[in-house]
């Protein structure tokens, strides 16, 4: 090549890189192409080509290119590390590690590969092998703002959002216009529940790049959650706007506002994309669940329930339901948890009468339940609490070499007994904002709190315990309806509901034979027919005085994170109470595994 013209190509070259990192992706693909009729082996051109196949997520395209460019130039570690990115996003996990090794050795200290090393590992989930990544490249490079990221994102995939905060804090400080790492720790502040500063950092994202979708999208998760339904609507229309094949956007519309306003074009671009090759299996489970919903709308049944059961049928974010197991666990509760063990067992425990348990089947109420007593001005509903389980692998941890769980709680006394209660206590009453003082009451609505009764009438023996049941289709089949944020692996199969079902009753009739508190069960179906009568019931039983406030739940502010955040925010409806009935046809499987719980034929419900 001659001088002027390997001048020009690198002009040309500049401009292109220029344009990729605008994501002005066609007219950069046009140049590169225009290049490449004069330049067909130009390896440089074929790594910008690659990026561009990057970007459209076409990753067979993009290792095609950057293998081009790395049979000839060996020596750039970032070749190594785009080609190793390109077979991640693929799943070709192995083959990248190689890749990324690559990169380490043309330059052992490149952080983008050890930082690409960590999130695949994180793929794989070898998150402690990740973590090690991550803590290898801050002691590389202390200010290294991208390890301090991703170590925090994996924390709040894990869950671990109180350590995850200050880590992405500490992200945002090392780098001051770091868009994702903020976008990052407003999720994991949204996770923690501290809705306002993540409300805060979404609003001054959106300043930054107006038609951000999945900023739009997460503005509008937030807004439903505090029950300002219009706003969240109309967020979530911003990120469709921005991004029309966004996928959650679609998935968190009401179903109300999707069926009206769905275009038949957008409708059909939605079931194209189910068959996209290139999305996600996460992705193709909401948008199979999303047209579920505007065919119930539509009061297509048939097309609706084959929506819902593909969803579920691709949701891999757990392993199956193992029946057998499950079984087993519950057994061991009631051969542990017995009127003997409790006999034996006197004086345990915090005397706090604080605590009110909310618990039953997903689906069955409790979120209903809660809102009408926080409606209460003495009482302060926290949503769903993981505050039991993890007590319960804390004491699995503290006793591990003696005994697990549940038989390590033989090992406790009242005084260390009455610690651990009073621990729950003061975390539950931590999360109340303004005046504590007037707060006598603060509930935990965790559903699947049914299994750890046994621990909580040991170590809260004044808490209030509210059971709420519901039809059993009804519970079951509203179950496999939802596709929860948080995977309950046990309803994404009839079958499985049905087995579950089963053994959830057994376990019921148990605690209410053992347990030395009372449980108050609460009827779904008997609170819409008759709201204020059982209302009145629920107040006394926790032992307060009647407030008006409770009849008028539905205008009460708080936070509410369940899948029933938009029924909560109406007077009391009928339309759940026999919701089955529409797809029965489809439900024969639900009603076998039910047993003597599946309903008789002539059932009203």
């Amino acid at each position: 090549m001659y001088p002027k013209q390997e001048k020009n190509l690198k002009a040309e070259l500049q401009i292109i890189e220029k344009l990729i990192v605008e994501e002005k992706l066609e007219e950069a693909e046009n140049k590169c192409l225009e290049l490449q009729k004069e330049q067909p082996n130009d390896p440089i051109i074929a790594h910008a080509l690659g990026l561009i196949y990057y970007m459209r997520q076409k990753y067979d395209d993009a290792i095609a290119k950057f293998r081009i460019t790395i049979a000839q130039i060996t020596n750039n570690p970032n070749f190594y590390n785009n080609l190793a990115e390109a077979l991640r996003r693929k799943g070709e996990f192995k083959e990248a590690l190689d890749c990324f090794h690559g990169a380490l050795l043309v330059q052992p200290a490149f952080l983008k590969a050890h930082l690409g090393i960590a999130n695949t590992l994180i793929d794989l989930k070898r998150y402690q092998d990740a973590r090690a990544r991550f803590e290898f490249m801050i002691k590389l490079d202390p200010s290294f703002a991208p390890a301090y990221h991703y170590l925090g994102v994996m924390l709040t995939t894990l869950e671990a959002t109180k350590e995850a905060i200050p880590i992405l804090r500490k992200a945002v400080a090392l780098k001051k216009d770091y868009y994702e790492a903020k976008f990052s720790l407003a999720n994991a502040l949204e996770q923690d529940s501290q809705t306002k500063e993540a409300l805060q950092i979404y609003y001054e994202l959106l300043k930054e790049k107006p038609n951000d979708a999945s900023v739009h999208n997460n503005c509008g998760n937030i807004l439903r959650t505090l029950g300002r339904l219009e706003e969240a609507e109309e967020h979530v229309r911003k990120a469709i706007q921005s991004n029309p094949e966004h996928v959650s956007a679609y998935y968190n519309r009401s179903a109300k506002h999707f069926a009206q306003e769905v275009t038949p074009q957008q409708l059909q671009r939605l079931e194209e994309l189910i068959l996209d090759p290139t999305i996600s299996d996460e992705d193709r489970s909401n948008l199979h669940f999303t047209l579920a919903r505007y065919y119930d709308a539509q009061k297509d049944y048939q097309t609706a329930f084959n929506h819902y059961k593909q969803g579920n049928d691709i949701d891999s974010r757990k392993e199956p339901y193992n029946h057998e197991t499950q079984t087993k666990v519950f057994s061991i509760f009631k051969s542990f948890f017995t009127k003997e063990f409790f006999a034996t067992h006197p004086h345990f425990g915090s005397s706090s009468e604080t605590p009110v348990f909310i618990f039953g089947m997903p689906r069955s109420g409790t979120t209903l339940v809660e809102q009408i007593l926080s409606s209460h001005p003495q009482v302060y509903g926290a949503g769903e609490l993981k505050y039991i389980s993890q007590i319960i692998q804390t004491l699995a941890g503290q006793f591990s070499n003696q005994a697990g769980y549940p038989a390590c709680l033989n090992l406790l006394n009242p005084i260390n007994s009455c610690s651990v209660g009073e621990s729950y206590v003061n975390k539950v009453r931590d999360l109340v904002p303004g005046d504590k003082e007037n707060i006598l009451r603060i509930t935990d609505k965790m559903p699947g709190n049914f299994t750890n009764l046994g621990l909580i009438s040991l170590l809260l023996p004044h808490a209030k315990l509210i059971h709420c049941r519901r039809n059993p289709m009804d519970s079951c089949f509203s179950c496999f309806t939802q596709h929860f944020t948080q995977v309950i692996v046990y309803t994404r199969q009839l079958e499985d509901l049905g087995n579950y079902y089963q053994l959830y009753e057994d376990l019921m009739a148990h605690w209410h034979n053992v347990l030395p508190i009372p449980i108050l069960d609460v009827s779904y179906e008997n609170m819409v027919e008759n709201t204020e009568e059982m209302t009145r019931k629920i107040i006394d039983f926790v032992g307060l005085e009647w407030d008006d406030a409770c009849l008028n739940f539905h205008e009460t502010e708080r936070k509410v994170k369940t899948a029933s955040l938009e029924q909560v925010r109406k007077p009391i409806y009928t339309s759940s109470v026999g919701k089955w009935r529409r797809y029965e046809t489809f439900l024969e499987p639900l009603k076998q595994a039910l047993g003597e719980y599946a309903p008789l034929p002539e059932s009203l419900f």
